[in-house]
């Protein structure tokens, strides 16, 4: 689903993930001044909007597979204990 973004040119929503009732992350993939990003950041609800908290960070795609893979490492680690 494509996103109207004040940052991005072109942003599309990938997923989000719910923290709590009042908070999630919200991965997207965008386009700013022709560079791809991947984009995770944290929402928050303010009322009925959802609108975006500090925390977060934007990496290239081909870092988003690196840190796909850490992540992948992180869970079996802590799987085994």
């Amino acid at each position: 689903e494509e996103i109207k973004s004040d940052f991005f040119d072109e942003e599309m929503l990938i997923g989000e993930i719910q923290k709590s009732a009042t908070a999630k992350y919200r991965v997207t993939a965008g386009i700013r001044d022709g560079k791809k990003l991947v984009n995770m950041r944290e929402f928050y609800l303010n009322d009925t909007n959802w609108l975006p908290g500090k925390s977060g960070f934007s990496i290239k795609p081909e870092h988003a597979i690196d840190l796909v893979e850490g992540l992948n490492d992180a869970i079996r680690f802590l799987s085994t204990k």
